[in-house]
């Protein structure tokens, strides 16, 4: 949702609430601006880290295809987003742009299973 849009219904449900004044929009704003961003940014900086491991990407018959160093150059190399793969291994649903992902695979485990 748009900043401006959640900072203004922030606003207003914080009078309904009557935790701050009718007329006082020009005091609060800035800091809920400012908190927003915060989020935000927060939120980008958790994700980069969620997506910078490791990826394989398998066939339809669950045979590895090839290993990515992260889901970003995955994503780039496919031109599909970081998120519909990310949320292709997170959901368990595993599939995006017609492949299985998972998380690279290390020594004691095991390739996806239908």
């Amino acid at each position: 949702m748009e900043q401006n849009i959640v900072v203004n219904k922030i606003l207003r449900d914080l009078k309904l609430m009557g935790l701050v004044n009718e007329d006082s929009n020009g005091e609060f704003k800035p800091y809920l601006n400012a908190l927003y961003i915060a989020g935000w940014e927060q939120a980008r900086i958790e994700f980069a880290a969620r997506t910078n491991k490791p990826v394989t990407q398998y066939n339809i018959d669950h045979i590895p295809i090839e290993d990515f160093p992260s889901i970003e150059i995955a994503a780039k190399t496919l031109k599909v987003s970081r998120e519909t793969i990310a949320r292709a291994i997170k959901t368990k649903q595993k599939t995006a742009k017609g492949h299985y992902w998972t998380f690279a695979i290390f020594q004691n485990e095991s390739p996806p299973q239908t």
